[in-house]
């Protein structure tokens, strides 16, 4: 239920930006440092990206994301580590970001072995700009496999954290 009043504000968000878009402006050769701070249901989930300024209106850089695995309801655990381009969309204060990428995920089931798999990501994002060089936010991160065996093939993960960004 949380998740989808969360989908449900972020969809919103986006029909917002795109109803009153301006321009995307995410200067060339600056660099971006990101955290993510959350809780699953194993624990604290963290995550970090590095992002380089390629033109005005995107990013490329790499991401990390670990979800730890949950002991008492047998859930799972990953660690990924990938690649992404993020096209950014700016309006005065506001960053929206949809940021597709693909990567590497370690996987660490309730009750089989850890899997190593490659699949893609999809991240969605909302920032508010507190200074110049310094924004805060939500990011809603999709992680899934293309290869491996038939149960690990597929949605891996989907996830909302708070997210900070200092540019330098």
């Amino acid at each position: 239920m949380k998740i989808h009043l969360y989908k449900s504000l972020l969809l919103a968000a986006i029909v917002l930006l795109g109803s009153i878009y301006a321009h995307a402006d995410f200067d060339v050769g600056k660099k971006a440092f990101l955290v993510n701070l959350g809780f699953t249901r194993g624990g604290m989930a963290l995550g970090a990206d590095y992002e380089y300024g390629a033109d005005r209106s995107f990013g490329l850089g790499g991401y990390f994301r670990t979800y730890p695995k949950d002991k008492l309801l047998n859930g799972n655990g990953l660690t990924a580590v990938g690649a992404f381009i993020r096209p950014h969309f700016n309006r005065q204060s506001w960053d929206f970001y949809v940021s597709p990428g693909f990567g590497i995920i370690s996987y660490q089931p309730a009750r089989e072995a850890s899997a190593s798999l490659f699949g893609p990501s999809m991240a969605i994002g909302l920032l508010y700009e507190l200074k110049p060089n310094m924004s805060l936010g939500i990011e809603n991160m999709f992680l899934a496999s293309w290869f491996g065996e038939n149960a690990h093939r597929g949605a891996l993960s989907e996830e909302i954290l708070l997210k900070f960004r200092l540019i330098l």
